[in-house]
Protein backbone atom coordinates (compact mmCIF):
# COMPACT_ATOMS: atom_id res chain seq x y z
CA UNK A 1 0.00 0.00 0.00
CA UNK A 2 3.35 2.04 0.55
CA UNK A 3 3.78 1.97 -3.72
CA UNK A 4 2.61 4.61 -5.72
CA UNK A 5 1.20 3.78 -8.61
CA UNK A 6 1.89 5.73 -11.49
CA UNK A 7 0.93 6.57 -14.81
CA UNK A 8 2.70 7.64 -17.84
CA UNK A 9 2.38 10.69 -19.57
CA UNK A 10 4.02 12.32 -22.91
CA UNK A 11 6.36 14.87 -22.25
CA UNK A 12 6.70 18.35 -24.00
CA UNK A 13 8.60 18.27 -27.29
CA UNK A 14 9.82 21.52 -28.83
CA UNK A 15 9.07 21.48 -32.19
CA UNK A 16 11.10 24.47 -34.61
CA UNK A 17 10.82 23.99 -38.60
CA UNK A 18 13.23 25.99 -40.83
CA UNK A 19 10.75 26.63 -44.09
CA UNK A 20 11.10 29.31 -46.86
CA UNK A 21 8.74 28.31 -49.67
CA UNK A 22 8.54 29.61 -53.18
CA UNK A 23 6.79 29.04 -56.29
CA UNK A 24 7.73 30.11 -59.89
CA UNK A 25 5.17 31.06 -61.98
CA UNK A 26 7.34 32.32 -65.09
CA UNK A 27 10.48 32.24 -66.11
CA UNK A 28 11.28 36.07 -65.22
CA UNK A 29 11.12 34.80 -61.50
CA UNK A 30 14.07 33.49 -59.82
CA UNK A 31 14.02 29.55 -59.99
CA UNK A 32 13.81 27.91 -56.48
CA UNK A 33 15.75 24.42 -56.59
CA UNK A 34 13.81 23.08 -53.54
CA UNK A 35 10.30 23.90 -55.33
CA UNK A 36 8.54 20.94 -57.53
CA UNK A 37 6.18 22.69 -59.79
CA UNK A 38 4.41 19.86 -59.86
CA UNK A 39 2.98 18.61 -56.99
CA UNK A 40 3.34 22.25 -55.54
CA UNK A 41 5.88 21.47 -53.04
CA UNK A 42 8.93 22.88 -51.33
CA UNK A 43 11.85 20.77 -50.12
CA UNK A 44 12.81 21.96 -46.52
CA UNK A 45 14.33 20.71 -43.53
CA UNK A 46 12.01 20.05 -40.26
CA UNK A 47 14.26 20.10 -36.92
CA UNK A 48 13.14 17.44 -34.60
CA UNK A 49 14.03 19.26 -31.32
CA UNK A 50 13.51 17.54 -27.67
CA UNK A 51 13.76 19.35 -24.63
CA UNK A 52 15.23 16.73 -21.95
CA UNK A 53 16.36 19.36 -19.24
CA UNK A 54 13.02 20.21 -17.76
CA UNK A 55 12.76 17.95 -14.33
CA UNK A 56 9.03 17.30 -14.31
CA UNK A 57 6.59 19.45 -11.76
CA UNK A 58 2.78 18.85 -11.53
CA UNK A 59 3.05 15.43 -12.16
CA UNK A 60 3.45 11.86 -10.58
CA UNK A 61 6.02 10.74 -13.13
CA UNK A 62 9.41 10.20 -12.82
CA UNK A 63 12.28 11.97 -14.28
CA UNK A 64 12.96 8.30 -16.38
CA UNK A 65 9.49 8.01 -17.48
CA UNK A 66 9.32 11.62 -18.27
CA UNK A 67 12.18 11.36 -20.26
CA UNK A 68 13.50 14.63 -18.30
CA UNK A 69 17.29 14.64 -17.17
CA UNK A 70 18.29 11.90 -19.73
CA UNK A 71 21.85 10.53 -18.63
CA UNK A 72 23.76 7.76 -20.02
CA UNK A 73 22.66 5.57 -17.05
CA UNK A 74 18.97 7.07 -17.61
CA UNK A 75 18.59 6.58 -20.69
CA UNK A 76 16.01 8.36 -23.57
CA UNK A 77 13.49 5.93 -23.78
CA UNK A 78 12.69 7.44 -28.01
CA UNK A 79 9.88 8.30 -29.32
CA UNK A 80 7.57 6.15 -31.32
CA UNK A 81 4.33 6.77 -33.37
CA UNK A 82 5.45 10.04 -34.31
CA UNK A 83 3.12 11.96 -37.24
CA UNK A 84 2.86 15.48 -38.40
CA UNK A 85 0.04 17.35 -39.78
CA UNK A 86 0.72 20.85 -42.03
CA UNK A 87 -2.05 23.23 -42.63
CA UNK A 88 -2.54 26.55 -44.42
CA UNK A 89 -4.34 28.88 -41.93
CA UNK A 90 -5.41 31.61 -44.21
CA UNK A 91 -4.81 35.23 -43.15
CA UNK A 92 -7.54 36.69 -41.27
CA UNK A 93 -8.62 33.26 -39.86
CA UNK A 94 -8.35 33.30 -35.61
CA UNK A 95 -5.08 32.97 -34.69
CA UNK A 96 -3.70 31.92 -38.08
CA UNK A 97 -0.30 32.58 -36.92
CA UNK A 98 1.16 29.57 -37.21
CA UNK A 99 1.20 28.59 -33.45
CA UNK A 100 -2.32 27.98 -32.81
CA UNK A 101 -4.92 25.92 -34.23
CA UNK A 102 -7.79 27.01 -32.87
CA UNK A 103 -10.48 25.28 -34.49
CA UNK A 104 -10.66 21.45 -36.18
CA UNK A 105 -8.99 21.59 -39.71
CA UNK A 106 -8.28 19.14 -42.12
CA UNK A 107 -4.59 18.90 -42.70
CA UNK A 108 -3.18 19.32 -46.42
CA UNK A 109 -0.54 16.46 -45.50
CA UNK A 110 -0.03 13.87 -42.98
CA UNK A 111 3.57 12.35 -42.61
CA UNK A 112 3.56 9.14 -40.56
CA UNK A 113 7.18 9.12 -39.16
CA UNK A 114 7.23 5.81 -37.09
CA UNK A 115 9.95 5.98 -34.85
CA UNK A 116 11.29 9.26 -35.03
CA UNK A 117 14.38 8.87 -32.41
CA UNK A 118 15.16 5.36 -31.40
CA UNK A 119 15.69 4.01 -27.63
CA UNK A 120 18.97 5.71 -26.36
CA UNK A 121 19.28 7.31 -29.21
CA UNK A 122 19.74 10.80 -27.13
CA UNK A 123 22.35 11.76 -25.06
CA UNK A 124 22.46 15.47 -24.40
CA UNK A 125 25.92 15.09 -22.49
CA UNK A 126 27.42 12.52 -24.99
CA UNK A 127 25.86 12.96 -28.23
CA UNK A 128 28.03 13.02 -31.32
CA UNK A 129 26.81 13.91 -34.36
CA UNK A 130 29.28 11.46 -36.23
CA UNK A 131 27.53 8.67 -34.35
CA UNK A 132 23.28 7.66 -34.71
CA UNK A 133 23.20 9.09 -31.10
CA UNK A 134 22.06 12.67 -31.15
CA UNK A 135 22.49 15.58 -28.47
CA UNK A 136 18.70 16.51 -28.77
CA UNK A 137 17.63 16.84 -32.15
CA UNK A 138 16.92 15.21 -36.07
CA UNK A 139 16.81 16.51 -38.83
CA UNK A 140 14.30 15.37 -41.30
CA UNK A 141 13.79 16.26 -45.01
CA UNK A 142 10.37 17.05 -45.93
CA UNK A 143 8.07 18.20 -49.13
CA UNK A 144 5.89 20.78 -47.71
CA UNK A 145 3.08 22.22 -49.86
CA UNK A 146 3.50 26.22 -50.15
CA UNK A 147 1.96 28.74 -48.26
CA UNK A 148 2.42 25.81 -45.15
CA UNK A 149 2.00 28.36 -41.57
CA UNK A 150 1.23 25.83 -39.42
CA UNK A 151 2.44 22.19 -37.96
CA UNK A 152 0.96 20.04 -35.40
CA UNK A 153 2.97 16.66 -34.62
CA UNK A 154 2.47 14.04 -32.17
CA UNK A 155 4.24 11.51 -30.60
CA UNK A 156 4.47 8.71 -27.87
CA UNK A 157 7.64 7.92 -25.51
CA UNK A 158 8.58 4.07 -26.49
CA UNK A 159 7.11 1.96 -23.52
CA UNK A 160 9.75 0.15 -21.50
CA UNK A 161 7.40 -0.90 -18.56
CA UNK A 162 4.19 -2.61 -17.62
CA UNK A 163 0.93 -0.44 -18.18
CA UNK A 164 1.01 0.02 -13.83
CA UNK A 165 4.41 1.63 -14.13
CA UNK A 166 4.09 3.92 -17.67
CA UNK A 167 0.55 3.70 -18.07
CA UNK A 168 -1.70 3.09 -21.32
CA UNK A 169 -3.45 5.73 -23.83
CA UNK A 170 -5.93 5.22 -26.85
CA UNK A 171 -3.96 7.03 -29.45
CA UNK A 172 -6.08 7.84 -32.71
CA UNK A 173 -4.40 10.72 -34.94
CA UNK A 174 -6.53 11.44 -38.07
CA UNK A 175 -5.98 13.64 -40.93
CA UNK A 176 -8.51 15.94 -39.20
CA UNK A 177 -8.35 17.11 -36.06
CA UNK A 178 -11.81 17.13 -35.10
CA UNK A 179 -11.55 13.00 -35.43
CA UNK A 180 -8.00 13.03 -33.25
CA UNK A 181 -8.42 11.85 -29.78
CA UNK A 182 -6.36 10.30 -27.10
CA UNK A 183 -7.48 8.70 -23.59
CA UNK A 184 -6.34 7.64 -20.55
CA UNK A 185 -6.81 3.70 -20.24
CA UNK A 186 -7.65 2.06 -16.92
CA UNK A 187 -4.56 0.34 -15.86
CA UNK A 188 -6.15 -1.45 -12.60
CA UNK A 189 -5.70 -5.56 -13.29
CA UNK A 190 -9.01 -7.51 -14.88
CA UNK A 191 -8.13 -9.59 -11.50
CA UNK A 192 -7.26 -8.81 -8.19
CA UNK A 193 -6.26 -12.71 -7.87
CA UNK A 194 -5.98 -15.49 -10.76
CA UNK A 195 -8.22 -18.01 -8.70
CA UNK A 196 -11.10 -15.07 -8.54
CA UNK A 197 -11.55 -13.42 -11.22
CA UNK A 198 -13.09 -9.32 -11.43
CA UNK A 199 -14.28 -7.07 -13.71
CA UNK A 200 -12.28 -3.35 -13.88
CA UNK A 201 -15.18 -2.13 -11.19
CA UNK A 202 -14.79 -4.79 -8.69
CA UNK A 203 -11.07 -4.40 -8.89
CA UNK A 204 -10.86 -0.51 -8.67
CA UNK A 205 -13.36 -0.97 -5.84
CA UNK A 206 -11.07 -2.83 -4.01
CA UNK A 207 -8.24 0.12 -3.61
CA UNK A 208 -11.61 2.21 -2.84
CA UNK A 209 -12.63 0.78 -0.38
CA UNK A 210 -9.13 0.52 1.32
CA UNK A 211 -8.65 4.13 0.75
CA UNK A 212 -11.86 5.03 2.44
CA UNK A 213 -11.15 2.46 5.49
CA UNK A 214 -7.92 4.27 5.97
CA UNK A 215 -9.18 7.47 6.11
CA UNK A 216 -12.12 6.57 8.27
CA UNK A 217 -9.50 5.32 10.84
CA UNK A 218 -7.69 8.40 10.90
CA UNK A 219 -10.86 10.31 11.94
CA UNK A 220 -12.07 8.07 14.30
CA UNK A 221 -8.47 8.06 15.87
CA UNK A 222 -8.17 9.13 19.77
CA UNK A 223 -7.63 8.14 23.22
CA UNK A 224 -10.23 5.53 25.28
CA UNK A 225 -12.16 5.97 27.51
CA UNK A 226 -9.65 5.41 31.56
CA UNK A 227 -6.88 7.06 30.09
CA UNK A 228 -5.26 9.67 32.66
CA UNK A 229 -3.73 12.92 31.88
CA UNK A 230 -1.58 15.30 33.97
CA UNK A 231 -0.95 18.93 34.24
CA UNK A 232 0.88 19.99 36.88
CA UNK A 233 -0.92 18.68 40.62
CA UNK A 234 -3.80 18.74 37.90
CA UNK A 235 -5.30 15.44 36.90
CA UNK A 236 -8.39 13.81 34.49
CA UNK A 237 -9.56 10.65 34.09
CA UNK A 238 -11.52 10.07 30.34
CA UNK A 239 -14.83 8.91 31.34
CA UNK A 240 -15.51 8.00 27.56
CA UNK A 241 -13.22 7.65 24.42
CA UNK A 242 -12.16 10.88 23.33
CA UNK A 243 -11.81 11.09 19.12
CA UNK A 244 -10.66 13.55 16.96
CA UNK A 245 -14.25 13.93 15.42
CA UNK A 246 -15.10 15.02 19.52
CA UNK A 247 -13.55 18.35 18.32
CA UNK A 248 -16.07 19.32 15.44
CA UNK A 249 -20.08 19.85 15.41
CA UNK A 250 -21.14 17.88 12.66
CA UNK A 251 -24.89 19.51 11.76
CA UNK A 252 -27.76 17.30 10.44
CA UNK A 253 -26.35 18.73 6.79
CA UNK A 254 -23.56 17.22 7.51
CA UNK A 255 -22.04 20.61 7.66
CA UNK A 256 -18.55 20.40 9.84
CA UNK A 257 -17.69 23.57 11.97
CA UNK A 258 -15.23 23.12 15.28
CA UNK A 259 -15.96 22.95 18.70
CA UNK A 260 -15.87 26.34 20.20
CA UNK A 261 -15.74 24.65 24.14
CA UNK A 262 -13.79 21.90 25.37
CA UNK A 263 -15.05 18.05 24.42
CA UNK A 264 -16.55 16.16 27.09
CA UNK A 265 -17.64 19.08 29.30
CA UNK A 266 -21.34 18.28 30.50
CA UNK A 267 -21.58 22.04 31.41
CA UNK A 268 -20.52 23.37 28.23
CA UNK A 269 -18.51 26.23 29.95
CA UNK A 270 -14.99 25.10 29.14
CA UNK A 271 -13.89 27.51 25.93
CA UNK A 272 -11.97 24.84 23.60
CA UNK A 273 -7.99 25.37 24.30
CA UNK A 274 -6.07 26.27 21.74
CA UNK A 275 -4.03 23.19 20.43
CA UNK A 276 -7.92 21.86 20.78
CA UNK A 277 -8.76 24.61 18.77
CA UNK A 278 -5.96 23.36 15.95
CA UNK A 279 -7.30 19.90 16.21
CA UNK A 280 -10.70 21.19 15.34
CA UNK A 281 -9.69 23.36 12.28
CA UNK A 282 -8.03 20.90 10.79
CA UNK A 283 -10.30 18.15 11.00
CA UNK A 284 -12.71 20.54 9.21
CA UNK A 285 -10.62 21.40 6.59
CA UNK A 286 -9.64 17.67 6.11
CA UNK A 287 -13.35 16.14 5.65
CA UNK A 288 -14.52 19.24 3.69
CA UNK A 289 -14.99 19.90 0.17
CA UNK A 290 -16.41 23.55 -0.92
CA UNK A 291 -18.24 24.53 -3.56
CA UNK A 292 -15.95 24.61 -6.63
CA UNK A 293 -13.40 22.46 -5.42
CA UNK A 294 -11.71 19.76 -6.88
CA UNK A 295 -9.75 17.22 -4.76
CA UNK A 296 -7.63 14.48 -6.58
CA UNK A 297 -8.14 10.79 -4.87
CA UNK A 298 -4.61 9.60 -6.18
CA UNK A 299 -2.21 7.81 -4.33
CA UNK A 300 0.01 10.52 -4.34
CA UNK A 301 -2.61 13.20 -3.93
CA UNK A 302 -3.30 11.82 -0.05
CA UNK A 303 0.53 11.51 0.28
CA UNK A 304 0.15 15.27 -0.18
CA UNK A 305 -2.64 15.57 2.11
CA UNK A 306 -1.58 13.48 4.42
CA UNK A 307 2.41 15.16 4.81
CA UNK A 308 -0.23 18.33 5.21
CA UNK A 309 -2.08 17.20 8.33
CA UNK A 310 1.34 15.59 10.11
CA UNK A 311 2.59 19.19 9.90
CA UNK A 312 -0.07 20.57 12.15
CA UNK A 313 -0.29 17.04 13.94
CA UNK A 314 3.39 17.26 15.30
CA UNK A 315 3.36 21.37 16.25
CA UNK A 316 0.63 20.22 18.65
CA UNK A 317 2.49 17.37 19.77
CA UNK A 318 5.12 19.18 20.54
CA UNK A 319 3.56 22.79 21.60
CA UNK A 320 4.60 23.57 25.63
CA UNK A 321 0.75 23.06 26.92
CA UNK A 322 -0.65 25.58 29.76
CA UNK A 323 -3.11 23.58 30.67
CA UNK A 324 -4.77 20.17 31.10
CA UNK A 325 -6.97 19.98 28.16
CA UNK A 326 -4.07 20.97 25.83
CA UNK A 327 -2.63 17.84 27.19
CA UNK A 328 -5.47 15.90 26.54
CA UNK A 329 -5.47 17.57 23.00
CA UNK A 330 -1.84 16.45 22.88
CA UNK A 331 -2.82 12.96 23.49
CA UNK A 332 -5.83 13.28 20.64
CA UNK A 333 -2.66 14.40 17.87
CA UNK A 334 -0.43 11.82 19.38
CA UNK A 335 -3.55 8.82 18.18
CA UNK A 336 -3.62 10.65 15.19
CA UNK A 337 0.34 10.45 14.27
CA UNK A 338 0.32 6.46 15.12
CA UNK A 339 -3.10 5.97 13.40
CA UNK A 340 -1.14 7.31 9.73
CA UNK A 341 2.05 6.03 10.39
CA UNK A 342 0.17 2.49 10.84
CA UNK A 343 -0.48 3.07 7.23
CA UNK A 344 1.69 5.94 5.60
CA UNK A 345 5.79 5.74 5.21
CA UNK A 346 6.95 8.63 7.35
CA UNK A 347 10.45 8.44 6.12
CA UNK A 348 9.05 8.12 2.41
CA UNK A 349 7.12 11.59 2.90
CA UNK A 350 4.44 9.57 4.15
CA UNK A 351 3.80 7.88 0.68
CA UNK A 352 1.36 4.32 0.58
Amino acid sequence: MKKNKRIAMMGAIALTAAMSFSGCTSEEEVNNPNYNPETGEVLTSFVFNVSTSNTPTGTRMTAANTQANVTSANGFRGIANAELLTFKQTAGSALADGKTVSIPLAADKHFAFGTVIGANKLDPVNGDASTDVTKSHRVIELSLPTETNTLVCYGKAIKTGTDMEQGKITWNVSDNLANTSFSLCRIVPTTAEASNPLIYEDAFMQYENLMANVLTQIVNSGVKAGTTFNFGSESMTLASDLNWGDYVNISSDLQISPKTVAPLDPTGNTPMCALGEILGETFTTFNTIYPNELRAGSGSSIAYMIKDIMVVVNNVINANPVSIQEVVAQGVASAIKATIETYFDAENDYAW
